[in-house]
């Protein structure tokens, strides 16, 4: 849909988009907050099986960290992708029928050997006495290896037993631990899913990385609590998963705190709130990742907090980034994949042609036009999980003329919303390029030019009599050019000066007006 053929704008553009989207994907907690010290409000997810009413699982804690009950309707804004959702009805977990199925996972390494694991047994037991009767629980250990103990069950005679047959020794595989304990969550299906992992220690033996259990916390779907035991953790990582997930963080310096923290859990998960919202009215590509902010106001006092969701069972959004040293180089092609059931592999093609296979996310892919023919060329993405559901995303990558990127939206289109954003970091990177004396051709002041005011008195500097030095030339601005669409093969100028995007006879790019079942386009739908 775009072509730029200003590649040191584009690249700058991209170097820093590059930064900033790679961060958020991998590291930076994706759930935007602002809170109050005495209100704390963390998104769970969102379950989508009854849309248009689908379901927010937000926790809201007091001051003392505890859940805070009694909220209704009025107590909360929710917004999808800026646009506001009513609040149909408002319930607790303690009183809801929705049940939940829980993953818990216990770190049996060798240091959990003797007082640790034998108490980590006793408040593993006292959590499930805190669960109701219909909610199930999977049981999973990890040392050297990840093993599911006990597959999901409602049965607490059987769920007991499994835990008082775990024994300690080995490593501490905690990155593959949190892979595997989030496919599990993730596969069961009910629509409320939590993972319980306890940890004592610094990973040692995972066959998965850091970034990709990091990533998969935030892709996912599935909040985390998380228990870290002692003094040995690793407190970046562990903070991160509850705070990349919607879940919650809690830390015991000793093993006789474990059944505290473990009841707290327990409460933390029964006290969780259950929003379900009316999207009859809200127009929304459910093929894509979403981000649901949710807002919470308690006597006077208010917190909001976001994170992306998937408004179906499987969304796929792509990121396209210049990455190469060099204009033109190369082009990484991020997919954004959230899904209510594991993803199995998100595989990668140029011209139809499978190029690579990704297990597990950060799921990206290194273009390098050089490597094929000049031209366009058709990347397609497809994401695919164990329940066998596949999500296509296309696009258009090819090299342009001068060394730029041409990118067509093939499906779906590439929104009008995301060109205005392109445009305007493009100018300003231009604008910046030329520096102020480039933009403005401003008469020559001369430090020795004579004075018209009384001695001792200072007055306006004098312009020199000579000509200005001529403006160093400034570096071509690029053009937009549409290659899908009604207006394929046009191309406008970008550069200083407004631009116009709309139906309006006024519009430097006229939009054609929507027709039945598309969006309207404004007389002026943008100005850049």
């Amino acid at each position: 849909m775009l072509q730029f053929l200003s590649a040191k704008a584009l690249r700058r553009f991209g170097q820093a988009s590059a930064l900033l989207l790679l961060a958020s994907l991998a590291f930076a907690p994706g759930n935007a907050s602002a809170q109050d010290p005495g209100l704390t409000v963390a998104v769970g997810g969102l379950t989508t099986d009854d849309w248009p009413a689908p379901q927010a699982i937000v926790t809201v804690l007091d001051a003392n960290e505890r859940s805070l009950a009694s909220l209704d309707e009025a107590n909360f804004t929710v917004q999808l992708d800026g646009e506001s959702l009513p609040v149909a009805a408002v319930s607790q977990g303690l009183d809801s029928t929705l049940a939940i199925d829980v993953v818990l996972a216990l770190d049996t390494s060798a240091s959990m050997v003797g007082g640790p694991l034998e108490q980590a047994k006793v408040a593993a037991r006292s959590f499930l006495a805190g669960l109701s009767p219909k909610d199930a629980v999977a049981i999973v250990t990890f040392a050297d290896a990840v093993e599911l103990v006990q597959p999901y069950t409602v049965d607490r005679a059987i769920a007991t037993a499994a835990i008082d047959s775990v024994s300690a020794g080995g490593g501490t595989a905690l990155y593959q631990a949190t892979m595997e304990s989030l496919r599990l969550a993730a596969g069961a299906g009910s629509g409320r899913e939590v993972v319980v992992l306890l940890s004592d220690g610094l990973d040692n033996g995972s066959t998965d990385s850091r970034e990709g259990a990091q990533a998969a916390a935030k892709t996912m779907g599935v909040p985390i609590f998380v228990i870290g035991l002692g003094a040995d953790i690793d407190l970046i990582y562990l903070e991160a998963l509850a705070e990349l997930s919607g879940g919650r963080f809690v830390a015991t310096p000793s093993p006789e705190g474990l059944a505290a923290v473990f009841q707290e859990a327990a409460e933390l998960l029964r006290g969780q709130y259950i929003l379900t919202l009316d999207t009859s009215d809200l127009d929304v590509d459910r093929s894509r990742v979403a981000t649901l902010r949710v807002t919470v106001e308690v006597d006077g006092a208010a917190s909001s907090h976001e994170r992306a969701v998937c408004p179906q069972q499987l969304c796929l959004s792509l990121h396209v980034l210049e990455t190469g040293e060099n204009a033109g180089e190369e082009f990484t092609l991020i997919a954004e994949v959230m899904a209510s059931q594991p993803v199995t592999v998100v595989t990668f093609s140029v011209d139809g042609v499978a190029t690579q296979d990704t297990l597990a996310p950060p799921y990206q892919f290194a273009f390098q036009p050089g490597l094929y023919p000049e031209g366009e060329h058709l990347l397609s993405v497809q994401a695919t999980t164990t329940g066998d559901e596949t999500m296509l995303q296309e696009i258009l990558l090819g090299a342009a003329s001068g060394g730029g990127l041409a990118i067509a939206g093939v499906l779906p289109v590439i929104g009008l919303a995301f060109v205005a954003i392109v445009l305007v970091a493009l100018a300003v990177l231009y604008l910046r390029s030329r520096g102020d004396d480039d933009a403005l051709e401003l008469p020559v002041l001369r430090p020795d030019a004579p004075s018209a005011a009384p001695k001792g008195e200072s007055g306006p500097p004098q312009l020199s009599d000579g000509q200005p030095l001529p403006p160093v030339k400034p570096e071509q601005p690029g053009r937009l050019v549409v290659t899908s669409g009604s207006l394929s093969g046009e191309s406008f100028p970008v550069s200083e000066a407004p631009l116009s995007i709309g139906s309006g006879l006024r519009c430097a790019i006229r939009l054609p007006e929507g027709g039945e079942g598309q969006e309207d386009v404004g007389v002026e739908q943008v100005r850049v």
